[in-house]
């Protein structure tokens, strides 16, 4: 059975003086708090390594309703992306999403691939112009 009072409440964030290390401070619905530190300059790496995490409960919970869309039962939402930046970095192509959580995520770009994702962009964007129709 689990207990309740050990359910997460809540999440906060600091920094150490120098900036260097991060802490996430998980607060519990009975008061306690777990504290994890890690690499200011790993915090990219920490974020998409607990969405990964959280992302195999979509796995789980398909078995658990035998194949169903655990989306029609279990609410999860996309990232709202508010600022779509690039640049070069070390002399690489970098894109950057920055989510509306002020979440930064640099992604390294293959200079072959820019093109193709230009063209993906704006054929998205032709087809979100376009009205939708709902299903029959």
């Amino acid at each position: 059975m689990i207990d309740q009072s050990q359910l997460l409440q809540s999440v906060k964030a600091s920094l150490s003086e120098d900036g260097q290390t991060s802490e996430l401070q998980f607060l519990r619905k009975n008061g306690k708090t777990a504290h994890v530190q890690f690499s200011t300059a790993n915090a990219a790496g920490v974020m998409l390594n607990i969405e990964m995490a959280l992302g195999s409960l979509l796995e789980s919970q398909k078995q658990m309703l035998k194949g169903r869309d655990p989306r029609a039962f279990f609410a999860m939402a996309p990232k709202h992306v508010t600022k779509l930046q690039g640049g070069m970095a070390q002399g690489l192509p970098v894109l950057s999403l920055v989510l509306e959580t002020g979440l930064r995520l640099d992604f390294r770009l293959p200079a072959e691939q820019i093109r193709e994702l230009i063209e993906w962009l704006e054929t998205l964007e032709d087809q979100s112009r376009k009205p939708q129709t709902a299903p029959h």
